[in-house]
């Protein structure tokens, strides 16, 4: 589960609408309601942003976690990957065989 309520459309959709309502107000720069509008796009962007690079940075650390793991269990068992990978590709071998046998 994300630690965050947001998921990545509902903030695009929080954007979209926040700049939309910017653009509606784009006519007098002079207007209140245009500086209080940009300013909150500006926040809800950084936001995005910040949430954004958390999610990139969670799946950069558990890809990183999931190569370490490999490569230890390759380094402590090598006998045992040969054997599951040369496994694996017999089974491979035998369905892609098969497949085009019936062809």
């Amino acid at each position: 589960m994300s630690k965050y309520l947001f998921t990545p459309e509902d903030d695009v959709t929080l954007l979209k609408e926040t700049l939309d309502q910017v653009l509606c107000t784009i006519d007098d720069p002079e207007n209140e309601y245009y500086r209080e509008m940009k300013e909150r796009a500006a926040q809800r962007l950084y936001e995005v942003r910040q949430r954004l690079n958390g999610e990139a940075e969670q799946g950069y650390e558990t890809l990183k976690q999931a190569a370490c793991w490999t490569d230890n269990y390759l380094h402590h068992n090598p006998w045992r990957s040969i054997g599951m990978t040369t496994a694996a590709g017999i089974v491979f071998g035998f369905i892609l065989a098969r497949c085009t046998l019936s062809d």
